[in-house]
């Protein structure tokens, strides 16, 4: 009979500003660092704990998966969704973990997300994306051209600026490239199929 009360533990939510699926997140790890929840212990599933709560079943998967993703559950495919042993307080951070979870296909947060919005950021604050927003030279912006030769020049490669066409795509860079070079009346002979420039 305990196991089974166990089984249908249901988070007592205390009004929060925080999004639900935090909220029940909380009120997990509260449950489980005061030992009301004990290491092994099965969770409802994630359908039936919406209902409990009358959440919708996307806040629940987002609940489990931010609750699996600080090492508080398991989920176990045919099996349930378990309590995890908390890691001693002594542990060090960057210590590799004993396992990986590869339920989920994610990326590892590297950072990355931080760099981008400082980026996006500096772009708007310095009005630099407004002349993004319309139509660029045929040959791209005259900056990005020299950085590209820039690039060319670390690579080893000598180029001139002015020869360098910035395009969007490679069928863009076929259209330049046949426009300088093929005429009105000429063939272009493909592997496949010819076409007429």
């Amino acid at each position: 009979m305990a196991a089974k009360s166990q089984i249908e533990w249901c988070p007592s939510l205390a009004a929060s500003e925080a999004p639900r699926y935090l909220a029940f997140v909380q009120a997990l790890e509260n449950d489980i660092s005061s030992g009301a929840l004990k290491p092994g212990t099965r969770l409802l599933p994630q359908r039936d704990m919406a209902v409990r709560l009358g959440f919708s079943l996307g806040t629940i998967s987002k609940a489990y998966a931010e609750a699996e993703a600080r090492g508080l559950i398991s989920g176990e495919v045919g099996r349930g969704t378990f309590v995890q042993r908390r890691q001693s307080s002594g542990a060090g951070s960057n210590q590799t973990p004993a396992s990986m979870n590869l339920a989920l296909n994610v990326p590892p947060p590297t950072g990355e997300a931080e760099v981008i919005a400082q980026v996006l950021e500096d772009i708007v604050s310095d009005g630099a994306l407004q002349p993004l927003l319309g139509y660029l030279p045929h040959q791209g912006l005259p900056q990005h051209r020299a950085a590209m030769a820039r690039w060319f020049a670390e690579l080893g490669i000598k180029t001139d600026v002015d020869q360098l066409f910035i395009t969007n795509g490679g069928q863009h860079g076929l259209s330049i490239a046949l426009g300088m070079t093929a005429s009105a009346k000429d063939f272009v002979l493909t592997e496949r199929f010819s076409i007429r420039a």
